[in-house]
């Protein structure tokens, strides 16, 4: 029986694009170069901060200023990651019947730690048990290690057991850990698409204990 629910924040609970955007924008401004559309940072997105930069800036990390860049983006965005965001249409409301409902819930994002941290306590601190960030210093942020170890992490102190769980996220890491679709969760309207998997879905060497 589900008694766990684990879900991305951006494009699955969250709009942040407007807010991304802006703050790629002002690195692109910050050096003499061309703003991106929201629909160009639409499909940059998805694989943390660092991957977001690579795609936006010429010649990616080949950049000699990369590493800057990627720094100012997130010195600005921490400033401004609530200025446009908002939660997509029925998400609270989901959340709520979730806790009414005794289920056990959870967020994992590959934004940085301080942004789900800042936009956990705005938005979801009175109906989500635990948020955490797979994207800190000196620790992978994207595909196996954010949707694999971090979430079997969580499951086990919200005291889940794995095939008792469920993770929400966008169809792109999805894909990615090659895991079945099991449908259309409830959640709200995924950027791509929001489905559930099974949390025992991920492979044992990319699942700790």
């Amino acid at each position: 029986m589900i008694d766990t629910i684990i879900f991305d924040l951006d494009g699955t609970l969250l709009d942040t694009l407007e807010d991304l955007t802006d703050s790629v924008n002002y690195v692109m401004g910050e050096y003499d170069l061309p703003p991106h559309t929201i629909e160009e940072i639409r499909n940059y997105v998805g694989n943390g901060a660092a991957k977001l930069i690579e795609r936006a800036v010429p010649k990616g990390i080949d950049n000699p200023a990369y590493e800057k860049m990627l720094e100012m983006f997130r010195q600005h965005y921490a400033a401004h990651c609530e200025d446009k965001v908002a939660p997509y249409d029925g998400v609270m409301e989901l959340l709520a019947s979730l806790k009414a409902a005794g289920y056990r819930t959870a967020i994992v994002s590959n934004k940085p730690d301080s942004a789900v941290k800042q936009l956990y306590e705005r938005y979801f601190k009175e109906y989500v048990q635990e948020a955490v960030a797979g994207a800190r210093y000196g620790v992978p942020s994207t595909g196996k290690v954010v949707f694999g170890c971090v979430p079997c992490s969580v499951r086990g102190r919200l005291g889940s057991r794995y095939y008792d769980c469920r993770q929400c996220t966008d169809d792109l890491h999805q894909r990615y850990m090659g895991v079945p679709y099991k449908g259309t969760t409830a959640c709200g309207g995924c950027r791509r698409g929001a489905y559930d998997y099974d949390c025992a879905g991920a492979s044992s060497s990319s699942c700790a204990s």
